[in-house]
């Protein structure tokens, strides 16, 4: 039944509601009572049941925070899109006195959106814009992993075989320079770490980052590794996900836009004659350098200013 309501009534309830949530409360309270009525059907509760039960047991908002949330994610789409008419928009001085001035005026979205952000402590928050992807399909650039671990089952293997088949992957790559990256997400920490051979960058996150966001620190390395002399590198991270989305890029109409830009510079460093690997290597068996930037990114204090990607903001 829900499933049914949501597709049916409440999808035409949410569709223009960053329009029509301009208007005045005591309209949009009408709205109210048809949301009611269509969860205690759908849930079967009594009709003396309070309202508050519903929205638990049917794990529903109320439409004024969907609105509210409604609201916030096209105001994040408008912003990861450069191109979008109102990415710069701003109002007009005397638009804001008069709100200022007239309390019955009624605001519009980008007032609405601003005070949301106010009571979230989100206006500090800037989203990824989203990059261009300006390779055809027969230009998409070619990624290229090593996997020397493809064959072993994590559960079926020991650490010290792990160990022991990457000395001998290091020794048969002796010439290219080890790079570990590794991200890390608990309940209110996001970070990631890069460690060279001779340093460690490792920084915080906005809490809202997803841990796949964390786990792209291979930017950071790419990032760092165009400045070097040197031209040979692996790079080493223990995330499959990141891995299968660099590889899988032609696969996907919407993109990761950190993920597109792992593939611009790569893109560009080759073509300075960079030759750079991406391996995996598993998480927690021991692995030195694994093993180093996994700490350091869990220990990471040092704040980031980078924005934060439209599908993590969401998320929210």
């Amino acid at each position: 039944m829900l499933k049914i309501y949501r597709a049916t009534v409440l999808s035409k309830l949410d569709y223009g509601c960053t329009i029509y949530g301009s208007a005045r409360k005591s309209v949009l309270q009408k709205l109210d009572p048809v949301h009611h009525i269509a969860l205690r059907l759908c849930s079967g509760a009594f009709r003396a049941s309070h309202v508050k039960s519903l929205y638990v047991d049917c794990y529903e908002p109320t439409l004024e925070l969907k609105r509210r949330m409604l609201s916030l994610h096209y105001y994040f789409r408008i912003q990861s899109n450069a191109n979008n008419p109102f990415h710069d928009f701003k109002l007009r001085q005397f638009l804001l006195r008069l709100q200022d001035a007239r309390k019955s005026f009624i605001p519009v979205f980008f007032t609405r959106v601003h005070d949301i952000l106010f009571d979230l402590n989100l206006l500090n928050l800037h989203v990824t814009p989203q990059p261009k992807s300006n390779f055809p399909p027969w230009g998409i650039p070619v990624v290229q992993f090593l996997n020397p671990f493809q064959t072993f089952i994590k559960s079926d293997t020991a650490d010290i075989i792990y160990q022991q088949i990457f000395i001998e992957h290091r020794q048969e790559y002796d010439a290219f320079i080890a790079i570990y990256t590794d991200g890390s997400k608990s309940a209110d920490h996001v970070s990631f770490a890069v460690v060279f051979p001779n340093t460690t960058f490792s920084f915080k996150l906005h809490s809202s980052c997803s841990v796949f966001t964390a786990e792209i620190a291979i930017l950071l390395a790419l990032d760092k590794i165009s400045d070097c002399l040197e031209r040979k590198f692996i790079i080493y991270t223990d995330s499959l996900s990141v891995l299968e989305s660099l590889k899988s890029f032609y696969m996907h109409s919407h993109h990761h836009p950190l993920v597109l830009n792992v593939l611009h510079l790569l893109d560009k460093l080759a073509s300075r004659d960079f030759n750079i690997f991406l391996c995996w290597v598993p998480s927690h068996v021991g692995i030195v350098g694994n093993e180093k930037v996994d700490k350091a990114a869990k220990l990471a204090t040092a704040p980031t200013n980078s924005s934060i990607p439209l599908i993590d903001m969401q998320g929210m």
